[in-house]
């Protein structure tokens, strides 16, 4: 419910928990092969939500990501107005992980491009991240 654990390749995932909460999941990982590098402090995200945002999307980055290739639970890697980042795609929004020293310059690139098809920026906000739909 508190967490995602996205897998990048065969044999790397990102798991994305509240700061302490990793040890509880890496228990149950093999550890004898597993190695963790916490990345805490040198990545940030975004969760892009509302009806226009494949537009959003669309408009930022060369990825094809129509909802027929790219569906909900999938996770990616690519670039967006330049800058490498992780799409992991629920059913409500997309969150895109990405290098923190870009936050700003990625924040006020998304803004402006979802300005320019008709978005309104609603403010900043936190949201959990959970596999499961919360309850309004």
């Amino acid at each position: 419910e508190d967490a995602a654990a996205l897998r990048l390749t065969r044999s790397d995932y990102l798991f994305l928990c509240d700061s302490g909460a990793e040890e509880k999941y890496l228990m149950k990982m093999n550890q004898k092969q597993t190695t963790v590098i916490d990345q805490t402090g040198a990545m940030a995200c975004f969760a892009l939500a509302g009806p226009r945002r494949d537009e959003v999307l669309e408009r930022s980055t060369a990825v094809d990501l129509r909802r027929d290739r790219v569906g909900t639970g999938a996770v990616l890697q690519s670039t967006i107005h330049t800058v490498s980042f992780t799409l992991y795609r629920t059913e409500e929004l997309e969150i895109l992980v990405h290098p923190r020293a870009y936050s700003e310059f990625l924040f006020d690139a998304l803004v402006d491009v979802g300005m320019g098809v008709g978005m309104i920026p609603a403010g900043i906000g936190t949201l959990p991240v959970s596999l499961q739909k919360e309850a309004s």
